[in-house]
């Protein structure tokens, strides 16, 4: 009898940790609230703008293609100002992006216009100092690697979770600014670990936070048949800047299943 009553609680304890009911119950009525698992499961690509203004830096337009699970990229420009005259410009995007664990890149393009012809030869020095106009090869930078990797399957990585691989953990509930949210654990099939933040109000995703990086989510629309949010906070914690280091983007344009030569995340022919 005793045999049979420590099977019973050592499969009770196996249970609760392959299968979180209450992390399971949060990510049911989030994927109700962003429109449905089967409509996600019928989108294959997306593709967004973002604009950023920054009274020092000018305005800065973001284009983000994503290949669900397989592709990242994202493509900046800026334009900076000076006294209103175009001094220096970011005409050239910066790049990053990863494709299938076969490549991963980027190159921080930054043109600058200086009449002195010795001052711009030492800031072709710096720039080269610090990396711009060069490509980098990223295949063995498992963390940004990863961060981006999540993002590409956002948010199909909840539909069928436990099927792919994926495990659950609800933490409990707690506050973000003013707003109450439900916390859950998710960890990939390869041991990766990021934690999601619901609405307890309206069950829609506020925050992701993985390692470094957090994205906080506001302002959802519908676009078709599916709730995207339309306002986007991207921090990075203990950056080389020092400290936390924030940017705040407004969502212009969302466009679902265009068509996406796969070659576009492949690093270029120099």
């Amino acid at each position: 009898m005793k045999k049979i009553l420590i099977l019973c609680l050592l499969f009770a304890h196996f249970s609760t940790f392959a299968f979180d009911d209450g992390s399971d119950k949060i990510i049911k009525k989030y994927l109700k609230s962003i429109g449905g698992a089967k409509e996600w499961e019928a989108i294959k690509t997306i593709k967004t703008t973002w604009q950023k203004e920054d009274k020092y830096l000018g305005e800065s337009i973001t284009t983000i293609s994503i290949l669900r699970g397989k592709g990242y990229k994202r493509e900046k420009i800026y334009e900076f100002s000076n006294e209103g005259t175009k001094t220096f410009q970011g005409g050239t995007p910066s790049v990053y992006a990863w494709y299938n664990d076969e490549t991963a890149w980027s190159v921080a393009n930054f043109s600058v216009q200086v009449g002195d012809k010795k001052a711009d030869s030492t800031l072709n020095l710096i720039q080269k100092q610090f990396g711009f106009n060069q490509f980098i090869d990223k295949r063995n930078d498992k963390h940004w690697i990863q961060s981006l990797k999540w993002q590409t399957q956002m948010p199909w990585c909840f539909i069928d979770y436990e099927t792919k691989g994926y495990k659950t953990i609800y933490k409990g509930d707690s506050k973000i600014s003013v707003d109450d949210v439900s916390e859950i654990e998710m960890i990939s099939p390869t041991g990766d670990t990021a934690q999601y933040f619901f609405h307890k109000k309206n069950n829609l995703l506020l925050k992701l936070a993985y390692k470094k990086r957090e994205f906080v989510y506001s302002k959802y629309k519908q676009v078709e048949n599916v709730k995207v949010p339309f306002e986007i906070t991207e921090i990075l914690i203990d950056s080389k800047l020092g400290g936390s280091y924030s940017e705040w983007y407004t969502v212009n344009q969302v466009k679902f299943n265009e068509l996406m030569d796969e070659k576009i995340f492949l690093k270029p022919k120099q």
